[in-house]
């Protein structure tokens, strides 16, 4: 995000204030707004993160109304004896069916974000 920031010129800054911008004004309306593609890119990253975590879910919640997706989709269909495998993958693709819309929404900005973040220029 450093680089995001970083990469929007002072002058642009300094030109909204000089049209009667405050500096938060400023920074809302110039800034955020330059970094739109950083601050896609994170929240892409870390909603995969959050959406994908089994081992904290599992290991640090007690109760099944407690846990996330992925560990309560692995407990509710292995047993000691059984594995509901069609289960399981119904199951699977109807949680990978947001995950694939939201990527497709913020694809262009994902990509603009990982490319314009990495060159300094």
């Amino acid at each position: 995000m450093k680089e995001f920031i970083d990469s929007v010129p002072r002058e642009i800054e300094e030109a909204a204030w000089v049209d009667g911008c405050s500096r938060v004004q400023a920074l809302l309306r110039i800034v955020v707004f330059a970094a739109a593609p950083g601050i896609v890119a994170t929240g892409v990253f870390a909603f995969l993160s959050a959406w994908n975590n089994l081992l904290f879910p599992l290991t640090l919640t007690s109760s099944m109304e407690m846990k996330t997706l992925p560990p309560g989709l692995l407990l509710a269909f292995t047993g000691q004896f059984k594995a509901d495998w069609a289960g399981m993958m119904a199951a699977a693709m109807i949680t990978t069916v947001p995950v694939v819309v939201g990527f497709a929404t913020v694809q262009r900005y994902l990509v603009e974000g990982l490319t314009k973040g990495a060159v300094r220029g």
